[in-house]
């Protein structure tokens, strides 16, 4: 059932705040401005559906920002998929810039710094939002067969509209899938202990073929090879437990 909510039963001079604060509240912390907020005017519609959730915005045109403190202040860790319905609306995400128009999709991620405008030429832009967690895309899967094919499998759509999804955000499917799988290496790789496991485990455990080609595409996305990183991160983790120590009492 569709939970509604309109700045109609809200007064004029208020209706802008109020809807800035329903938005920090109900989706996650933004900064919203408008150049006419007096005559601001929104509705929000969302549907629950377990993990998934669908916005519907009827919005006079504005601006929202998500900064890094705004992020630590709070994050639903979604990718969220938009379709425009009317009027415009821009975004700045991770050195990406997309502008799209009525009929159009964007994908973006809450977890990231963004800069969103939305326009309308007349009245108000409208826009219906999918929200699905992070988790939803199956790239912490550690089978080596995770392709673009599977995801879109997955997901009961067809491989061109996956592609079309990830179109204007700086990274294809296969490269996400590959920037997620170094990044779980290289936190295995970070952690010390007596369970840590050898280089080569954690390359297989993560879907590389080979620990040549691990290392290879290791040293290019971090500029040092698997082995060196997990000394310098065992030496980093020695010194600071060295640094929380209590300093002895001087002899007498």
């Amino acid at each position: 059932m569709w939970s509604v909510v309109s700045s109609c039963a809200v007064p004029a001079g208020e209706r802008f705040d109020w809807y800035a604060d329903i938005i920090s509240r109900e989706v996650m912390p933004a900064a919203l401005s408008s150049e006419r907020p007096a005559e601001f005017q929104g509705e929000a519609a969302v549907l629950d559906l377990g993990d998934l959730r669908v916005a519907k915005f009827a919005l006079s045109p504005l601006r929202s920002r998500r900064t890094p403190a705004l992020i630590r202040r709070g994050d639903p860790e979604q990718y969220q998929l938009a379709l425009l319905r009317e009027g415009s609306t821009s975004m700045s995400q991770h050195r990406n810039d997309c502008t799209i128009g009525a009929g159009d999709l964007m994908l973006w991620d809450t977890s990231r710094p963004s800069d969103n405008e939305m326009l309308a030429d007349r009245g108000q832009a409208r826009a219906t939002i999918l929200m699905l967690p992070r988790e939803a895309l199956p790239l912490r899967d550690q089978r080596p067969e995770l392709t673009p094919p599977v995801v879109a499998a997955r997901h009961n759509i067809s491989l061109r509209t996956l592609h079309q999804l990830f179109h204007g955000q700086g990274e294809s499917v296969r490269a996400r899938i590959r920037r997620r799988r170094l990044e779980q290496c290289r936190a295995d790789l970070a952690r010390p202990g007596p369970g840590a496991h050898r280089v080569h485990a954690i390359a297989a455990r993560w879907g590389f073929s080979g620990p040549v080609v691990f290392s290879r595409s290791f040293r290019e996305a971090y500029g040092v090879s698997p082995a060196e990183f997990r000394a310098l991160s065992l030496e980093e983790a020695g010194a600071e437990r060295a640094a929380s120590r209590p300093a002895a009492a001087p002899f007498r």
